[in-house]
């Protein structure tokens, strides 16, 4: 099987999502991927963001060479 985006979007990564009482948003952090931490306004919009922030890290990763890290 060919490791690409859709590949390793099918796999579960581990997130941790964490509410910043003084900033009022929601972190979500990958920890199994260096850097990939974003940020969201609402909990409605974490599961769409999260998402795209794993897609758009996996992606960066796969065209700069990176080794992507498996659950």
């Amino acid at each position: 099987m060919e490791k690409d985006l859709e590949y390793y979007m099918s796999l579960n990564y581990f997130k941790v999502v964490i509410w910043h009482e003084n900033l009022k948003k929601y972190q979500v952090i990958y920890p199994q991927l260096p850097g990939c931490v974003g940020w969201a306004d609402v909990e409605e919009n974490i599961d769409l963001f999260s998402k795209a922030l794993l897609s758009w890290w996996i992606s960066t990763a796969l065209s700069d060479d990176y080794a992507i890290p498996e659950p």
